[in-house]
């Protein structure tokens, strides 16, 4: 923890993040205040501050692998200053989705390795796909946080309604536990970028951003293991349909005797040939959450 005389106090603002290795540095400093920290017995304390049951805590405890974290000294109401932090941390789930422990402790720290904990936003826990938990948030994500982190702050401060939903459906779409709802949200998400009138449009736009051939599930953990082969042209109408079958609370074997664009999103598809199949509906909700990422990246670095 950063060293601070005894007179000084530090609001820290954090969160558990699972699947993020900061190798041996006890603290990776980022942008705008925020770090990673690896677990300290201060950061740790949190989790037996009172705000978690006992199931939950004794699994986090186990399984926390760092921190993500915002100092602060400026009197800010909590709040707005929650709010800032949940943009940081949106910023890496933009690189690449992470499992999270979904409440949000603050507390004060007074002088050095002191922390007090007196509040805590219990929010769900934010899930990655299974895609996503394959790759580490190692070095190579970390330093991509250098330059997005200002970026997503400035946005979220400045940009347009849209840029400021679609980054907030990517968070309801990583926190909510149904896969098809994450799946609606990703997707909403896409069109508040995407401003598409129908499902050619939606086709024609997302292809326009991201290009046509560019793999869906992207390129984490090549060459060990190759990414499926489903590419942005290929899913793209499917993801339209998916989201207006979700969205009317129609029948989801209704879509393949769709008139214009006819599809299956009930046949079992495998994402990994070694791995259970799973229905095409939810391959391509997960699929969605890393498309929101990738035009995310795009519109973000404009």
């Amino acid at each position: 923890m950063e060293q601070i005389s005894s007179s000084q106090s530090i609001r820290w603002t954090f969160i558990g993040l699972l699947g993020v290795g900061v190798g041996s540095d006890p603290e990776i400093a980022l942008p705008g205040g925020f770090h990673l920290s690896a677990k300290t017995p201060q950061l740790c304390a949190a989790l037996d501050a009172g705000f978690l049951g006992n199931i939950q805590k004794t699994w986090w405890a186990k399984n926390i692998d760092c921190f993500f974290c915002m100092r602060s000294s400026d009197p800010h109401l909590l709040i707005p200053e929650v709010d800032r932090f949940q943009n940081g941390l949106m910023a890496l789930q933009i690189i690449k989705p992470v499992s999270t422990l979904g409440t949000i402790f603050q507390g004060t720290a007074y002088g050095a390795n002191s922390l007090v904990i007196h509040s805590a936003e219990q929010r769900p826990d934010m899930s990655a796909g299974d895609w996503a938990q394959m790759r580490r948030f190692d070095g190579k994500l970390i330093a991509q946080l250098f330059d997005l982190v200002p970026k997503v702050l400035v946005r979220m401060e400045k940009g347009s309604a849209e840029e400021k939903n679609a980054v907030n459906l990517l968070q309801l779409s990583l926190e909510h536990l149904h896969p098809l709802i994450k799946g609606l949200f990703a997707v909403m998400g896409l069109e508040a970028l995407l401003n598409s009138k129908d499902r050619n449009d939606f086709k024609r736009k997302l292809c326009g951003c991201l290009g046509g051939s560019t793999l869906v599930f992207p390129d984490w953990n090549s060459p060990g293991i190759a990414p499926p082969k489903y590419t942005v042209a290929d899913v793209a109408i499917h993801l339209y349909t998916l989201r207006s079958k979700i969205a009317h609370g129609v029948d989801l074997r209704k879509a393949a005797q769709d008139k214009n664009a006819p599809v299956d999103l009930t046949k079992r598809v495998g994402l990994m040939e070694q791995w259970e199949s799973l229905p095409y509906a939810s391959l391509l909700s997960e699929a969605a959450i890393y498309i929101l990422c990738l035009v995310l990246q795009k519109e973000l670095a404009l």
